[in-house]
């Protein structure tokens, strides 16, 4: 019989311990090891637990720790695995908890598996306030049911979480991966790449596990640190040196390459900076200027190892155009356009023109169109991360049928053929016919909640003081004489179409007003 060994780093988790320790027990398991790691009455709690179960065993990290700071939980769990001494090693956060059923689903895919299996994932839910959504973005892994799959055959098959998963401990001990003392974040996925490369090395043609039938509840509460990192400046600068650059440079050595599932964990990583800078309000906007330009060199430094394909075929996520070309931008791509086409937009019943639009780097390309089929309204947008240009976005309004050339190379004038999809078991079909498992009451009043809990935390994180800066917009010495100012304001990044009608109309049919679309978070300016 398969047995399972879990390691609990606990740290102030007096109130929760025992909960996540009754769901870590089962006939299955052999061991729970409780790693204490901080001075207040959790290690009591854990010793209490201990003495009504002989398989819990409580360590502190002050084998380690001779200090009262606490040593964190990459400490406690690399304690964990050197006492671990069953088939499987497991780790569980101390506010968590494991679904009903967990280790049977466990020991049923270890033991029907047609290999020996370095790693299995299990499904996510997320819990808040007691209510659980099975929202988690890489859902679509199980939508499959239980399976053994390649990394070399399906790449997009990643997970990030070592809570999430169980270890074969007979791998843990050829590989000999540790955890990354003194990191915060990614830890996990830190851990859980450098194991795959080096199991790589070891076993080329390896294979890791989706357990469908086994549930780890994710409890997220206002104190978590996912939900208060992006106000360290440090989230900008140490994943990179520490984690990511590490890891190409590890794949390179072990392996001669980085391969394609590695690439696909890169990307995801990245696609958070991006959403970061993107969200109106955010912790990032408090980051000190040096810090995000530092930041942005380094993802064009990771950016760089990554294979021009990769970033056109990511499909883990959802990723706009716009970011997608940044992100293509990055890796040393050179093509005008970036993906070698010009994109046409389909046409409104309403609409005289069609919009046009095109992505490139560098000085505008030498664009020529017939004189009858001359476009209207161009312009072109920079499109920035933290501040820095990445790409270049051509827009432009004109008949459909079109031609054009660009820098005397004639252009492929279509929609956009380059959308990437997953496989059809992971497709956005299943999306549709599976949507999001919520297991709550008063759906609508809780998916408010949520928003303004999200949009509280990101408000009480971002200083006051900013908040109250001047405006840089001055309207001093103002006769009266001026035209009236009107302002079209919308989401950073995130306006519509509508926003250019808009402001088309209000240029032609409102001339005695002065018309400003705010393009950026600081300072508005005019397009025209």
């Amino acid at each position: 019989m398969t047995s399972f060994d879990v390691i609990i780093p606990a740290y102030q988790a007096e109130h929760t311990l025992a909960r996540a320790v009754k769901s870590a027990l089962s006939p299955l398991t052999q061991n729970v090891f409780i790693i204490v790691d901080s001075c207040d009455r959790t290690l009591s709690k854990a010793q209490q637990l201990a003495e009504q179960d002989e398989r819990i065993v409580v360590k502190t990290t002050s084998i380690e720790n001779n200090h009262d700071l606490p040593a964190g939980v990459s400490v406690a769990r690399n304690i964990g695995i050197s006492y671990a001494t069953a088939d499987w090693v497991c780790f569980l956060d101390a506010d968590d908890t494991y679904a009903p059923g967990y280790f049977d689903a466990l020991e049923k895919m270890v033991s029907s598996a047609p290999v020996s299996l370095p790693l299995i994932h299990t499904c996510v839910v997320r819990e808040v306030n007691g209510q659980v959504t099975d929202n988690h973005p890489l859902r679509y892994r199980f939508y499959g049911g239980n399976q053994v799959v390649s990394l070399l055959e399906k790449p997009h098959m990643i997970g990030l979480s070592v809570a999430a998963a169980a270890f074969n401990r007979r791998f843990l001990e050829a590989t000999e991966v540790s955890f990354l003392k003194g990191i915060s974040w990614s830890e996990d996925a830190d851990f859980i790449s450098r194991y795959l490369i080096e199991v790589s090395a070891l076993r080329p043609d390896f294979k890791v596990g989706f357990c469908a039938e086994a549930t780890y509840r994710y409890v997220i509460s206002s104190n978590s640190t996912t939900s208060t990192a992006w106000a360290n400046p440090d989230k900008y600068v140490l994943p990179f040196t520490a984690i990511y650059l590490p890891w190409i440079q590890l794949a390179i050595e072990k392996l001669g390459h980085v391969p394609r599932w590695l690439e696909n964990v890169l990307l995801y990583e990245l696609s958070w900076y991006i959403e970061a800078d993107r969200q109106v309000i955010h912790p990032s906007q408090l980051v000190a200027a040096d810090t995000l330009l530092r930041c942005t060199e380094l993802i064009r430094t990771v950016l760089l190892s990554i294979r021009p394909e990769a970033v056109q075929e990511y499909a883990l996520t959802p990723l706009s155009l716009d970011r997608r070309m940044m992100l293509l931008a990055g890796t040393g791509f050179v093509a005008t356009p970036l993906n070698n086409q010009i994109i046409i937009y389909n046409k409104k019943p309403w609409q005289k023109l069609v919009k046009h639009t095109y992505f490139f780097t560098g000085m505008l390309p030498l664009e020529t169109f017939p004189t009858e089929k001359e476009p209207q309204h161009m312009r072109w947008v920079s499109h920035t991360l933290f501040g820095v240009e990445l790409v270049r976005e051509r827009i432009f309004w004109a008949q459909q049928g079109t031609p054009v050339v660009l820098d005397d190379n004639p252009q492929i004038v279509a929609p956009f053929r380059g959308n990437p999809r997953l496989p059809h078991s992971e497709s956005k079909e299943n999306f549709i016919q599976k949507p999001k498992e919520v297991i709550r009451k008063n759906n609508n009043l809780t998916n408010l909640r949520k928003k303004l809990w999200h949009l509280r935390k990101n408000i009480f994180q971002i200083n006051n003081n900013f908040l109250k800066k001047e405006s840089t917009i001055r309207l001093s010495g103002i006769t009266g004489e001026e035209p009236p100012i009107w302002f079209y304001m919308d989401r950073a990044h995130r306006a519509s179409d509508n926003a250019e009608f808009f402001y088309r109309y209000a240029e032609k049919n409102y001339q005695k007003y002065a018309i400003y679309m705010p393009s950026r978070r600081i300072q508005p300016i005019g397009i025209g």
